[in-house]
């Protein structure tokens, strides 16, 4: 699983924290202009990341949910009784 964490977060190296696109800056600037150009990317910037994370972590719970426990095709009750699942459903409500 680290492994896995380590890829997600070497992608998000791609992500730049800074505006450095000259194009979008339009140099030169003022002080105070470049500062509320550099605050808004790096909200925008970390929102972005905050969603790729969760998206993230939601789907590999899901997958390994499915995988494990066949969460989402209980066919049968008695299965899913006896299942370590329930357990772990009972614990956290």
């Amino acid at each position: 699983m680290t492994w896995v964490l380590a890829n997600k977060c070497i992608e998000f190296q791609q992500h730049r924290f800074m505006q450095t696109n000259k194009k979008t800056l339009k140099l030169p600037l003022e002080l105070d202009t470049l500062k509320k150009i550099q605050d808004s990317h790096h909200q925008a910037i970390k929102q972005n990341i905050k969603l790729q994370w969760r998206e993230y972590l939601l789907g590999e719970m899901n997958k390994n949910l499915n995988q494990k426990y066949n969460f989402y095709a209980f066919e049968d009750i008695r299965f899913y009784d006896k299942s370590e699942l329930k357990n772990i459903i009972v614990r956290f409500e």
